[in-house]
């Protein structure tokens, strides 16, 4: 069984759904829709004499009962996406060099699947594998292979690698291949600009309070340059890493009551324990403090998984761009930190608003 064949392909390799081990079919690359097999030329309706229809991730991970081989091509395969992204998350920009984001595939490849053979007469050569990555939605940039144009064949490393890092085999990769769904449009409720007001504006109220500690601030950043980073925007991917930095610094510097069982750097777990303890007693109101402060931790969960590489990690980095209405793939970094701040914003104004109403109420 070789991974590729041509058009008098099976009807069945047609582009369809393949359940619960690969994506939904409307995820899309920017060339079509994602599904178990991908055809040279997905302009037509129907499979052409003259062209290439081959499989998939998706497709080789769903033919792995009946040959096993087909696995664990598609493990190596998600396994080698896995070594270009934590390839271009090592990259260190150099503000007076252009990044070098070209990356040789010829012998890793090679040594990558040299072991990957059965006697289903399963045929894996290099060049198939530049064939399967090409059509995978992580806009590898390859050079075909077959083009006289084609000095050699590369990988350009792009940001679009980085849900990538923690997949290990076919179905983690498929996973995050399925989370690629562009999510729903975020609805601003919340200038971006406003994050800094809107904790200050929490901390008069919780000093207000006759629960809280007297004379103590919930804001008192350790440094002011961290601080004045809320109120900047960001353009590039450099400035959003730099700026996610920051509100972790603002946010690890709060000052909630403390707690002998929680730690001192838990700092949002300490505030969630004194307003459910001390100030909101109503269920409902609590659960809307529960849920604000969520969402503050996956702005932190976020910035942890753009600075390390483990998989736990990543999983909650992907499920905080989940949860905030960032996409999976970010590359407008502008937009996408106006949501956190925003989102975050928005939290902090909840906790503030939530306070005020458990204290009129007593």
């Amino acid at each position: 069984m070789c991974a590729e064949r041509y058009a008098n392909a099976p009807h069945h390799w047609t582009r369809k759904p393949c359940g619960t081990v690969c994506p939904p079919s409307g995820v899309t690359d920017g060339r079509g829709t994602y599904g178990l097999t991908w055809r040279s030329q997905d302009q037509t309706p129907a499979v052409q004499p003259y062209e290439r229809v081959g499989l998939s991730i998706a497709g080789l991970a769903q033919l792995s009962a009946r040959w096993p081989a087909a696995r664990a091509y598609a493990d190596k395969l998600a396994g080698f996406v896995r070594v270009l992204a934590v390839e271009e998350h090592s990259l260190f920009p150099d503000p007076n060099a252009v990044a070098d984001t070209a990356r040789e595939l010829d012998s890793l490849l090679s040594k990558m699947f040299l072991e990957v053979a059965d006697t289903s007469a399963f045929t894996v050569t290099a060049q198939v594998s530049y064939r399967v990555l090409q059509r995978e939605p992580i806009y590898l940039g390859l050079f075909d292979p077959e083009l006289p144009t084609a000095p050699s064949t590369t990988v350009t490393l792009s940001e679009y690698l980085q849900p990538y890092i923690g997949s290990h085999n076919a179905a983690e990769y498929l996973q995050v291949v399925a989370e690629q769904t562009p999510p729903e449009p975020v609805t601003i409720t919340m200038p971006p600009s406003s994050l800094p007001q809107t904790l200050d504006y929490l901390t008069l109220v919780l000093r207000e309070d006759p629960n809280w500690p007297t004379e103590r601030r919930l804001v008192a950043p350790r440094d002011l340059t961290s601080a004045a980073a809320l109120s900047m925007g960001a353009t590039t991917r450099d400035e959003f890493d730099s700026r996610m930095t920051s509100l972790a610094l603002v946010l690890g510097g709060l000052h909630p009551p403390d707690y002998p069982d929680i730690s001192r750097e838990q700092t949002l777990t300490r505030l969630q324990r004194w307003i459910e303890e001390q100030c909101v007693a109503d269920p409902a109101a609590r659960q809307r403090v529960v849920a604000a402060i969520a969402d503050v931790r996956a702005a932190n969960h976020i910035r942890a998984g753009i600075q390390h590489t483990n998989d736990n990690a990543n999983r909650q980095a992907r499920a905080a761009r989940t949860r905030l209405g960032l996409p999976q793939i970010i590359t407008n970094y502008a937009d996408a930190w106006d949501i956190v701040r925003s989102r975050v914003a928005a939290a902090f104004d909840v906790i503030r608003e939530q306070t005020q109403l458990a204290a009129a109420s007593t």
